[in-house]
């Protein structure tokens, strides 16, 4: 197994482990908490037990009814200094060239 399967399982693991402690803390059972997210309740088992065939949209909707979507919005956002971005907005743009057409 490569190296990037193994840590592909382990995320997905500890993303499931995650899902059931919040579940749980809910006090909702497999087959409520699956009726309240669109889902069937053998979809919240493969969640939780970290299926990689498992849709992203159920785990972001499931975020959302948890109330933990804010860890999605920071999952691919670089941090910038202000610095930064005044550097950003100061190199020019480079602009296509438009295709002649006849």
């Amino acid at each position: 197994m490569s190296e990037f399967v193994q840590k592909q399982q382990t995320i997905l693991r500890r993303l499931g482990r995650g899902l059931k402690q919040l579940r749980l803390e809910r006090n909702d059972s497999q087959a409520v908490f699956a009726e309240r997210l669109g889902v069937s309740r053998l979809t919240c088992i493969k969640m939780e037990q970290g299926h990689p065939a498992v849709a992203i949209k159920h785990w972001i909707n499931a975020s959302i009814l948890l109330g933990q979507e804010q860890a999605w919005e920071s999952l691919f956002h670089k941090e910038t200094s202000l610095f930064e971005q005044f550097d950003q907005l100061q190199t020019p743009v480079r602009q296509r060239t438009r295709s002649r057409r006849k």
